[in-house]
């Protein structure tokens, strides 16, 4: 499997690590690590450990009886504070390969049900039902996250400047192009480790994430993907006109209410939009009062 050798990776780091905690953890408090508790400790954790992860231990030469243990001082003290820290980076880095592994497979399974909605309509986004059900998500995902974790405001920042520059807010970006950002996934699996996002791994705000830039925004697939930097790239969806993004920045946080800078690259990529103007957006309720009640008339320039 692709995260067997991460797992594996992830499990060593985690016995070595808690091994070293159990070892210089309480020299803190007793200033004699040799000690009877101190040791105590230790032996109970090695009580509990299987054949392989003493295995492992004695490979990274840590004590692996009680005896040994008790001989760790001065120099090896300080030998084992550096270990601690080289292994925890390896477990952090492990942890990120795994929450980006997540990230992925939900972008997979989330694009795919957005591409049965697409076969299931004339087009995307073009029904009023639509654009509430957007408006929706956006919504609730605000509601969640944007007052109890601050770990969401340069996401957000990021989606609302891509939507502004795709109204045309900066007048050197040419418009009939749809808007794309680049963005690095640890915006969204980092967030995970704050206890309003998911604490402990939980995927739950980076589904939430992906659902809602999903829901008007296109993932493009790319070799970057795969580099080191993990960056994802999304396109703004070219059917979505600008009435109908204007209406998106509405349930967005303003710009004074978000702590953080817009996270990730802006360009104008190649795709044409298609409906910039709202001519293949579903008719709503006020626009079919007007056409019956004056069959058609152009008021203002515009056919009501």
């Amino acid at each position: 499997m692709r995260a067997s050798n991460d797992d594996q990776n992830g499990q060593r780091s985690r016995v070595v690590v808690e091994a070293i905690e159990r070892l210089v953890g309480q020299t803190h408090n007793d200033a004699h690590p040799t000690s009877h508790s101190y040791s105590q400790s230790y032996a109970s954790f090695l009580e509990a450990q299987s054949a392989e992860n003493v295995g492992v231990l004695s490979s990274c030469g840590l004590p692996t009886t009680d005896d040994d243990a008790r001989q760790i001082r001065g120099e090896a003290l300080e030998q084992l504070l550096a270990i601690r820290a080289e292994e925890r980076k390896q477990a952090h880095e492990v942890k990120m390969i795994e929450r980006h592994h997540m990230l992925q497979d939900i972008l997979v399974e989330l694009s795919s049900l957005e591409d049965k909605k697409e076969d299931d309509t004339q087009a995307f986004v073009t029904t009023r039902n639509d654009l509430r059900r957007i408006r929706r998500t956006i919504r609730e995902f605000v509601r969640k996250y944007h007052g109890s974790a601050i770990a969401s405001h340069p996401f957000l920042a990021g989606m609302r400047k891509a939507l502004r520059m795709q109204v045309g807010v900066n007048a050197d970006v040419p418009v009939e192009c749809a808007v794309v950002w680049t963005l690095d996934s640890a915006v969204l699996t980092e967030a995970v480790k704050t206890t309003k996002c998911g604490a402990g791994g939980d995927d739950g705000y980076i589904r939430d994430a992906v659902d809602m830039i999903l829901s008007f925004m296109m993932w493009k697939q790319n070799d970057a993907n795969e580099t080191p930097n993990y960056n994802l790239t999304f396109e703004v969806s070219p059917i979505l006109s600008d009435r109908s993004l204007d209406k998106l920045l509405e349930v967005l946080p303003k710009e004074k209410n978000l702590h953080g800078r817009p996270t990730g690259s802006f360009d104008v990529g190649k795709t044409k939009r298609i409906n910039i103007e709202g001519s293949q957006d579903g008719i709503d309720f006020c626009a079919q009062i007007l056409r019956k009640a004056f069959g058609g008339l152009k008021i203002g320039g515009m056919e009501r």
